[in-house]
């Protein structure tokens, strides 16, 4: 006989307590007064402008957006010089600490939007319409929908959390691969002051570091504005300077920084400073 195990499904989300359900029709002066109270609260708006006001400071709100306000923040309000708006204001009880998770404003599309729509259209088949603060049952409330409107509840918060947790791991990860681009320049940067009187190529990078030589030209690029060759030879030109400025022959200093030839040195150097280094040691000749 086939033998089944029972599988326990974990709830992210799970509401408790419906508090009230609002479909409200602002005008162009409506306020709605400062409260704060222990229970979650989300505004939708359907369509229109409004602005709600919290302890973190004042937020717009235009149409399709979605606003989570968490247990105990004072919040209101109102519509300022603008057309007349239409939201829904829910309110509900949950022990369910990930929903802070999707805290603050979301653009909602319309999957989303269908399951406010859904919440409202059993609230209307539910409670006494229209929808106000205190929820009373209609004389025939249709079979389930409080359970619905629960379900459609909690799958919008479901999916806000995810969203709103993939998009921090999405962050997290840019954040990580910036990490690992900045050591890979310190190291490239490293090696190439390493080198800076022996030779050292693009290919020998490379090797070292175990990146091909294309995503360490693109990622050093992007740091520095300069190739990694190029900021060698920049390198090169920086300590040359030094030498020449001690009066150094031009010949010795093209030795030392391993330059193939003194002519390369000199187009080199005047490419990077614009002029040649004989130039440059006799501008720096001590009198």
């Amino acid at each position: 006989m086939k033998r089944y195990y029972t599988f326990t499904v974990k709830k992210l989300v799970n509401v408790q307590h419906l508090v009230t359900i609002e479909y409200l029709q602002m005008g162009a002066d409506f306020s709605y007064p400062e409260e704060i109270h222990d229970f979650y609260e989300f505004v939708f708006v359907e369509k229109g402008k409004i602005f709600c006001k919290t302890d973190e400071g004042q937020v717009s709100l235009e149409k399709h957006d979605f606003f989570l306000i968490s247990p105990n923040t004072a919040h209101s309000y109102c519509v300022q010089n603008q057309t007349p708006s239409t939201v829904v204001i829910v309110c509900f009880k949950s022990n369910s600490g990930i929903i802070a998770t999707a805290k603050g404003v979301h653009h909602l599309e319309d999957e989303l939007i269908q399951l406010i729509n859904n919440i409202l259209s059993e609230a209307k088949e539910t409670f006494v319409f229209p929808l106000d603060k205190k929820l009373t049952l209609n004389d025939h409330p249709r079979l389930g929908s409080q359970q619905l409107i629960e379900n459609y509840i909690e799958e919008l918060l479901i999916k806000l959390v995810q969203t709103a947790t993939y998009q921090r791991e999405i962050i997290q990860v840019m954040s990580n691969l910036q990490d690992i681009r900045k050591s890979i320049v310190k190291e490239i940067k490293q090696l190439l002051n390493d080198h800076i009187y022996t030779k050292i190529t693009l290919s020998d990078i490379s090797r070292q570091l175990l990146y091909s030589k294309t995503y360490l030209n693109d990622i050093f690029k992007d740091a520095t504005g300069m190739t990694i060759m190029h900021y060698y030879q920049h390198l090169k030109v920086q300590k040359a300077r030094q030498h020449l400025e001690k009066q150094e022959s031009v010949y010795r200093v093209a030795e030392q920084l391993n330059f193939d030839t003194p002519q390369y040195f000199a187009r080199i150097f005047k490419q990077k400073t614009g002029m040649t280094p004989t130039e440059y040691k006799r501008q720096h000749k001590i009198r």
